[in-house]
């Protein structure tokens, strides 16, 4: 299962530098300006990318009711108010609108050079569904453009390259009780000059692209014949079935432009999973670390791959785990606990950049309470690399660029850290270096004026909920849920 390096000397090093990590003084460490973007809402769980350029797209609620608070589109779920897309940039927060007569949107993807993709509504009712219509949208240049679907109401663009290829999900109109998005089948697409293509699916009724990377590859997944749910790779106009461990289930969690692909699959009887990583049609399971179960979460161009793994250590009976999970980096066929900051316990690894930067949250095995970095064997409170009075306590990071801009969700003042999932704000790092010497006070009114950006559009509650693990975290539970469903018709 896990392939031992060439050099006996490799590994001691490595266990000496990651798999016994240091909890660094953050005294010395590289210093960030902390942006308040105000509560997140909508698919993507408000944040849900950065590129290198600054650019944070996402979803932000307003303070318009939703007048489909009683029949959501399920990508969306239940809200009391409807949410905007957005695109953060150098302290600049645009709201990117929707689809004419439309209420909602979300920003899912950003490449580049700056070209955003996500969904928004049309105010029509899918008169096949019952719910409302929702569509891929593509933002460029200030103007929003509907891609379309494949002949169906429903279609979602989750991901774009540097070449502006996208993918994601689109409806054709073949009924289907077990779509992904309405009541017809649904597929993966490669959309690109305007032009919507099919990738088929591997025997079954469904599939969805999630990545595309810069060679024009797809990684997705597909039921296939049996309704099992299998991660794939299409390349070259073939989808490539990438395999099981022995269960129903798997994910693909991330694509590199080496065409390399990494997630979580089932083993037998689906009691348990582990993440694999998937090269050139051979598949690994990465193991755990002791413990029964473990999921990959991200990966970069060097095949190094992140997420969550369950030790050997029973958890107490407080604990949302039966074992102890922590974070993790697997690189070069070894899997290396990340440990954790001061006063947490378990964790989870949510993205890794080319400088295998890691970032993640840290608690106390029944919720999350620290957003955490990792970086040359020491793990830092991200809390305690804030310049200035923090407007947040930043409790989840989800994302981090090459350059090391970080972005997450966090609480702000007189919230409990463990209503991040409900009441909880968008934030953004900036590495600000000698620019960290600025007076305080003028640090926190560029705070202030990002805050109120918004359009005064801010709703002060929301019942929208956020999944930590974003939109593979929906589309898990949504696939759960439909499958159960359909099966106990």
């Amino acid at each position: 299962m896990k392939a031992l390096p060439k050099r006996l000397v490799y590994i001691l090093v490595t266990l000496l530098a990651i798999s016994r990590p240091l909890q660094s003084s953050a005294q010395n460490h590289q210093r960030y300006r902390l942006y308040d973007l105000g509560p997140g809402s909508g698919i993507g769980a408000g944040v849900t990318l950065a590129n290198d350029h600054g650019d944070v797209v996402g979803g932000a609620l307003t303070s318009t009711p939703n007048p489909d608070l009683l029949n959501p589109n399920p990508l969306w779920g239940p809200s009391e108010f409807t949410s905007h897309a957005f695109r953060w940039r150098n302290g600049n927060l645009t709201d990117l609108g929707t689809l004419p007569g439309g209420n909602s949107s979300g920003a899912v993807a950003v490449n580049e050079s700056g070209t955003i993709v996500g969904l928004a509504d049309n105010g029509l009712i899918d008169p096949q569904a019952g719910f409302p219509e929702a569509f891929g949208v593509l933002w460029s240049h200030g103007h929003i453009q509907n891609l379309g679907a494949l002949g169906g109401n429903q279609s979602f663009a989750v991901a774009i390259n540097n070449l502006g290829q996208v993918t994601g999900v689109a409806e054709n109109d073949v009924p289907d009780p077990f779509s992904f998005l309405g009541a017809t089948e649904a597929h993966a697409f490669l959309w690109e000059r305007g032009i919507m293509r099919d990738l088929g699916t591997l025997g079954g009724p469904d599939s969805w692209g999630f990545y595309v990377n810069d060679k024009g590859q797809v990684a997705g997944f597909s039921f296939t014949s049996d309704l099992s749910l299998r991660p794939f790779l299409w390349t070259q106009g073939e989808m490539i079935d990438l395999g099981s461990l022995g269960g129903t289930f798997g994910f693909a969690n991330a694509l590199n432009n080496r065409g390399q692909v990494a997630g979580p699959m089932n083993l037998p009887g689906d009691f348990n999973s582990h993440p694999f990583l998937w090269d050139r049609g051979t598949l690994v399971d990465l193991g755990t670390l002791g413990g029964e179960n473990a999921n990959g979460q991200a990966m970069n161009d060097a095949g190094e791959v992140v997420g969550e793994a369950d030790n050997s250590t029973p958890c107490t009976p407080d604990c949302d785990h039966p074992q102890v999970y922590r974070a993790y980096l697997w690189r070069h066929g070894v899997m290396s606990d990340l440990g954790a900051v001061p006063a947490d316990r378990c964790g989870n690894a949510y993205s890794i950049n080319a400088r295998t930067q890691v970032v993640g949250t840290n608690g106390h095995c029944h919720g999350f309470v620290d957003a955490f970095l990792w970086e040359n064997g020491s793990i830092y409170n991200l809390n305690d690399l804030v310049a200035g009075p923090a407007p947040l306590h930043m409790v989840v990071a989800l994302y981090i660029t090459d350059d090391g801009l970080i972005a997450g969700t966090g609480v702000p003042p007189g919230v409990s850290v463990y209503d991040v999932e409900t009441l909880g704000h968008v934030f953004v790092l900036v590495p600000c270096g000698d620019g960290c010497e600025e007076d305080d006070a003028e640090t926190m009114a560029a705070k202030s004026v990002v805050r109120d950006e918004w359009l005064g559009t801010i709703g002060p509650h929301t019942s929208s909920k956020q999944e930590a693990g974003g939109i593979p975290a929906r589309i898990h539970q949504h696939f759960l849920h439909n499958r159960a469903r359909n099966t106990a018709q």
